[in-house]
């Protein structure tokens, strides 16, 4: 199947609740353009960016491989963030973290749940990551006229931070690539990671190793070149 065929292309997620993981993976090894993987005890899943022409095909697929029902949402980055906040976060009930995360379409109920295996609470999600997920804020820290950026876990895929103006921040000078540096989210931990750029990054006074994330803590400054600053500060939902 040419999934990279066609012009519009669409953020999407796959989900059953009966298939196992090895289902899962079997599509996984023959649609490349779903890399992000959920396995969740009875639930299953999987995300990624498809060509929108070929959802029709990409059903038929589904409909040979999976076993019970399956469901195709165009939301893969809400489910992507909340299985990754999922996975250290504790129940509000019994305070331990054997958690799933239940979009709505895996189980017909009202709204997304978040149930815990050990005392059987079910919570509804956005209450629930609203008390669970900080919000990472960062802001400019020497301008006249001193720039805020919010990234929220559980909408944003990541910030791009460069001169290219398609950048989430876009910081014209020439000391800066034109992608210098993402910010991202996974395990409940705010990374920050240098892209390369010739000219380098770093955080907390030390030079980030290109490539490599290092995780961000509430007070962290970032410094680009030309003396750039930007300062973090992870605050709650609530």
């Amino acid at each position: 199947m040419g999934m990279l065929g066609g012009r519009g292309r669409v953020d999407i997620a796959i989900f059953s609740e009966l298939s196992g993981p090895d289902a899962f993976e079997a599509l996984r090894s023959s649609i490349p353009e779903l890399p992000i993987a959920f396995f969740d005890g009875a639930f299953s899943g999987l995300a990624g960016n498809v060509a929108e022409t070929e959802l029709a095909d990409l059903h038929e697929i589904l409909a040979s491989e999976i076993v019970g029902r399956y469901e195709i949402a165009l939301d893969a980055h809400r489910l992507a963030h909340r299985f990754a906040a999922i996975g250290g976060a504790l129940c509000l009930g019994c305070n331990r973290g054997d958690l799933a995360y239940l979009p709505t379409f895996a189980f017909d109920g009202d709204g997304d749940q978040v149930a815990c295996r050990d005392c059987g609470a079910m919570f509804a999600a956005d209450g629930f990551f609203s008390g669970q997920v900080a919000h990472l804020r960062f802001g400019e820290t020497e301008t006249e006229h001193a720039r805020r950026w919010c990234f929220d876990p559980l909408h944003d895929m990541r910030f791009l931070i460069g001169r290219a103006t398609s950048c989430d921040v876009c910081i014209h000078s020439p000391h800066i690539a034109r992608a210098h540096l993402d910010l991202f989210f996974e395990n409940t931990t705010f990374f920050a990671r240098d892209l390369g750029g010739s000219n380098g990054t770093s955080l907390a006074g030390e030079m980030l190793p290109p490539g490599r994330p290092r995780p961000l803590e509430h007070g962290d400054i970032i410094t680009l070149p030309a003396d750039r600053t930007l300062r973090v500060s992870l605050t709650s939902r609530g």
